[in-house]
């Protein structure tokens, strides 16, 4: 499975396809043959797909009709999040007879997809898989591995190998593949599952977050939906040459609806996650098998009713993320191929957009775009945000009120990611940049175009996020957060002058992809986010300019409250998770009133993105499918 970048063939860059013959097992004699690797790309490096490359295509190699599943936990298992192996066991045990799994049925020619899990096996050592993502040592490893643990290869199984780390320079998340260890042994199907905990492109799971179906860590819930991703392509395409649409290996099941979520996917043991959905010939679109079948609006209120709106051409859901003072909404939204005006080849790409208060709304791309997304507007209606380009490389824009559009890129980005995450009304951008080592790095660019990059102190040099800032008022004040070595949550504000400040609020947690995240800041500098417990429950939290911080939980939440923004009169905008794991917008006042505005008929669930000095929100809601 790949991770996404927002253009289909994702999740970050083309599918890796390298076919080798024969390798040596890295800790074996045995020889090993090695199927291609097929990763699972990056959040934003891929979107769904529909239109031209159409339903998978039926190439006449085996299917996996009856599998079992393992887990092998490679290295010291309290590297992992403390619920990981709860959470993979859960999620393993309660596919077989999930309407989840049935999604697959259409491609077992005439048979029914089963599974079970055949338990976990726990490999402590101290070295790492050493060449993913090639994968072609590494799918000797595994043979290596169950020789040590005197286990025969299953000719049904499918192992997934979970590592404490992620590697550096990974556009992926996960790939899977096959090998046959020895001559005289089956060929077996093998997925590398690197720990996510921490690293934001491989995080779906509160990525434009619609509910929050249980209390699973973050790094738990990001590493089973990748988990359900791999599983699902690897019953269905397991040698590559099986499912898969006209474009190749980057549209098997899982890649054409990859980082598509609209409701909880309740499992037959009755757990619920959060889960992409799957690509369904029947269908001939995405399907999650289970829950509520839903469509994502926009959304905005003024006056404690939510409107909604759709954009032309959207398919899986029309996204509203920032508002200005004169009601002007800016977001993305995914649209069919015969939306993109760049006409790449790509099947559903995610387009922003501008939405007047008329109600007009104004479709745009970045340069030859293979994706756009808007994230924040301006007073004067200028916007920032990001796109991909034709090598799946990102970019930062901005877009003048008159439609003018300049693209941009942090100097250490080096050909990898700048994404602008918001804009204030002198025109100054604030947003984060990757490196060479997928690690996060802050910066602010001036109305003039001059780029300032910047690392919170106690930020961690590895594979996690590292500096993050989220929001940048009119003095300049930013707010964010960012890891530390260990993988945890710290908010920080950075006045205009460059001095940071870190903070935490009072019970944030201390284990990885825990913490405290900074995500709005208003003119005065009063900050708003929300922190995770030890627990792993959100509960929001505001910090008034003189540093004192306030918590609070909404209520009716159950697996969390989320904060997104704070206006002058420091009233707060975000969502709750109730007890079936739906969000509901809510908004908190500066005396700490609570209100929840309406959405309009049957709904599963809203979510309040942005809110301005007036008070209206902007955000989405999900509502039943006509």
């Amino acid at each position: 499975m790949t991770a996404r970048q927002r253009s289909w063939r994702v999740l970050l860059i083309p599918a890796m396809i390298v076919s080798v013959t024969l390798c040596v097992a890295g800790q074996a004699h045995a020889q090993a043959q090695i199927g291609a690797v097929h990763v699972m790309k990056p959040r934003g490096a891929s979107t769904a797909t529909t239109g031209s490359a159409g339903n998978l295509i039926d190439h006449g190699g085996p299917v996996l009709p009856t599998s079992t599943t393992y887990a092998i936990w490679w290295g010291d298992p309290s590297a992992f999040p403390a619920d990981a192996q709860e959470g993979v066991d859960q999620f393993l045990s309660g596919l077989n007879g999930s309407a989840y799994l049935d999604i697959a049925n259409q491609y077992m020619r005439g048979g029914t997809a089963e599974t079970h899990f055949g338990g976990n096996f726990f490999y402590n050592a101290t070295s790492t898989p050493t060449d993913p993502p090639g994968g072609h040592q590494f799918a000797g490893e595994v043979c290596g591995i169950l020789k040590k643990l005197g286990v025969a290869p299953d000719p049904s199984g499918i192992y997934f190998v979970f590592t404490p780390n992620f590697p550096a320079n990974a556009n992926f998340c996960a790939f899977h593949n096959w090998v046959t260890c020895t001559t005289t042994t089956p060929t077996i199907e093998i997925a590398y599952m690197p720990n996510a905990t921490g690293v934001q492109q491989c995080d779906g799971t509160r990525f434009d977050a619609l509910f929050e179906p249980n209390d699973y860590s973050q790094g738990t819930q990001a590493l089973i939906n990748i988990t359900a991703h791999e599983f699902m392509e690897s019953i269905t395409d397991p040698l590559f040459s099986a499912w898969y649409d006209s474009t190749g290996l980057d549209g098997e099941m899982g890649d054409k609806c990859a980082w598509i979520f609209q409701s909880a996917v309740p499992l037959a043991n009755g757990s619920p996650w959060k889960m992409q959905e799957e690509y369904s010939n029947q269908a001939s679109g995405c399907d999650q098998g289970a829950g509520f079948n839903g469509q994502v609006l926009g959304a905005f209120s003024n006056s404690g009713k939510i409107s909604t709106f759709t954009a032309p051409g959207a398919t899986y859901g029309t996204f509203a993320h920032g508002i200005n003072q004169g009601g002007e909404i800016a977001g993305w939204y995914y649209s069919t191929k015969s939306e993109v005006s760049t006409g790449v080849n790509e099947h559903l790409g995610e387009r922003a957009f501008v939405r007047d208060p008329g109600g007009t709304i104004t479709a745009f791309d970045g340069p030859g775009a293979y994706v756009t997304e808007a994230n924040s507007i301006n007073g004067a209606g200028a916007i920032t945000g990001a796109y991909f380009d034709a090598s799946f490389v990102e970019h930062g824009l901005v877009r003048d009120p008159n439609g003018v559009i300049t693209t941009f890129d942090a100097s250490g980005a080096n050909g990898t990611s700048t994404v602008g995450r918001c804009i204030n009304d002198s025109g100054a951008i604030v947003g984060s940049y990757v490196n060479g080592s997928i690690v996060e790095h802050g910066y602010v660019r001036n109305p003039n175009g001059v780029i300032t990059t910047f690392d919170a102190p106690g930020s961690a040099g590895t594979t996690t996020t590292g500096t993050l800032p989220l929001s940048i008022n009119g003095v300049g004040a930013i707010a964010g957060y960012y890891s530390d070595a260990n993988g945890v949550n710290h908010a920080f504000v950075r006045d205009p002058y460059g001095n940071i400040t870190a903070f935490d609020a009072t019970g944030a947690g201390t284990a990885a992809g825990q913490g405290t995240i900074a995500r709005g800041i208003n003119g005065l500098g009063a900050i708003a986010g929300s922190y995770s417990d030890a627990n792993n429950l959100n509960h929001g939290f505001v910090r008034d300019p003189h540093g004192i911080i306030t918590t609070f939980d909404t209520p009716g939440a159950v697996y969390g409250t989320f904060v997104y923004s704070i206006n002058a009169k420091g009233t707060v905008a975000g969502d709750y998770s109730d007890s079936s794991g739906l969000s509901h917008a809510f908004l908190r006042d500066g005396s700490g009133n609570f209100s929840t505005p309406n959405a309009p008929g049957s709904t599963y669930g809203s979510v309040a993105r942005s809110i301005n000095d007036l008070g209206a929100i902007s955000g989405y809601v999900t509502e039943p499918t006509k």
